[in-house]
């Protein structure tokens, strides 16, 4: 007789942390219009588009989520149904993702990163798009499930790291096409992008990038300054929500 009211109060208890895990900025929230595919507990709704409930777990990604709003003041339902097609996969911005002009026009620029640079992604090494490291998560216009270990499009690697987070050193001049990004998925954006000829995965293999720990954007300034009669120049980029490579 113990059984059925020990399998009611873990229902009530998953209900519980279901809902105290929507945005408190709308009380009137609910999963309704969500596609549960995973505890409850772990991911908003149960919903990894949704990403996860805690991040403050990883002390490097809370400080990146610290001004981060998940879904921008949007209920689930309406956030889902805004940024999603028909199947439920995720609407991606035109253009790269790159801000545009008064013209419908990327608004992009080669550049050079100098060895010693430090870049990172929230993404698998199958991805082609990087940012300086340490920019805030809501500059990059990337959706909640980013942070979601082990899921997201571009898992190559066999083993994910904690939300997915990845940080990489240059080692040699990396050439790549560099602009603001573009509002989506109810961010603002305007942080930095870069994106690479190939993959991650072919800059590893390539010698142009090292992966190394999360905890080094705090040793390390992202701007990464060449030393003394370095050839390597580094680019100079600003943004609106972020800059590298002047004062």
């Amino acid at each position: 007789m113990k059984l059925p009211l020990l399998v009611i109060h873990l229902s009530l208890w998953a209900l519980t942390a279901r809902a105290a895990s929507l945005p408190t900025q709308a009380a009137q929230c609910d999963c309704t219009g969500t596609t549960p595919d995973s505890p409850p507990t772990e991911e908003l709704c149960g919903d990894s588009r949704l990403g996860p409930i805690d991040v403050k777990t990883s002390s490097v990604i809370n400080s990146l989520t610290r001004t981060w709003h998940r879904l921008g003041g949007l209920c689930p339902s309406k956030w889902l149904k805004k940024w999603t097609n028909q199947t439920g996969r995720f609407e991606y911005p035109p253009q790269d993702g790159f801000q545009l002009d008064a013209n419908q026009h990327a608004i992009k620029q080669e550049a050079v990163l100098c060895p010693g640079t430090l870049i990172d992604r929230f993404g698998g090494e199958g991805g082609s798009y990087l940012s300086p490291a340490g920019m805030p998560y809501e500059t990059r216009s990337i959706p909640p499930r980013n942070l979601v270990t082990g899921k997201g499009r571009f898992l190559t690697q066999a083993y994910s790291p904690p939300f997915n987070y990845n940080v990489y050193m240059v080692m040699k001049e990396l050439f790549v096409t560099a602009g603001c990004i573009a509002p989506w998925f109810e961010q603002p954006g305007l942080g930095i992008q870069y994106l690479i000829q190939g993959n991650v995965s072919d800059a590893i293999e390539h010698g142009f990038l090292r992966k190394v720990e999360p905890q080094a954007i705090a040793a390390v300034p992202r701007d990464a300054c060449p030393a003394p009669r370095a050839k390597c120049k580094p680019s100079v980029l600003k943004c609106p929500g972020f800059s590298v490579g002047g004062s």
